[in-house]
């Protein structure tokens, strides 16, 4: 098994700033959270993000509404512009006893029987993070 060796790219296009913020209140932390986040491989950073998105969406929920955040990967074939989107899935812990499944990079996909979306993910085996239905992907 080789060492995951995260890549980070800093977009410059989509409105990331890139000026110095340090001296803002929290920015090391923040600083060193991203890194953390960055260190780990995508099988655990689906894990961690299972764990932090469904809460950071109930705390700002509003009551009249289903409030969902998850992550996106969106592809864009370089030659014609078509454009596809999916939701990453976490691994099913259940189905794997505990563990994440293989880490693969993000080469499973499916869709979701729940809810109909497009899904991805690491893990053959992985949960829907719109609706939570258990997902079998290719």
């Amino acid at each position: 098994m080789t060492e995951h060796q995260p890549m980070i790219a800093v977009r410059t296009d989509a409105g990331i700033s890139t000026d110095s913020h340090e001296n803002q209140p929290g920015e090391a932390q923040r600083a060193e959270l991203a890194a953390a986040l960055n260190a780990l491989s995508m099988a655990e950073f689906l894990d961690v993000m299972r764990r932090v998105l469904p809460v950071q969406a109930a705390n700002d929920a509003d009551p009249a509404f289903r409030n969902d955040l998850v992550l996106v990967e969106i592809l864009t074939d370089l030659d014609d512009g078509d454009v596809e989107q999916r939701l990453l899935a976490w691994p099913d812990r259940d189905h794997y006893g505990g563990g994440l499944g293989i880490d693969q990079g993000l080469c499973e996909e499916g869709t979701c029987s729940g809810c109909g979306s497009t899904v991805t993910s690491n893990a053959k085996r992985a949960i829907c993070p719109r609706c939570g239905t258990p997902c079998g992907l290719t």
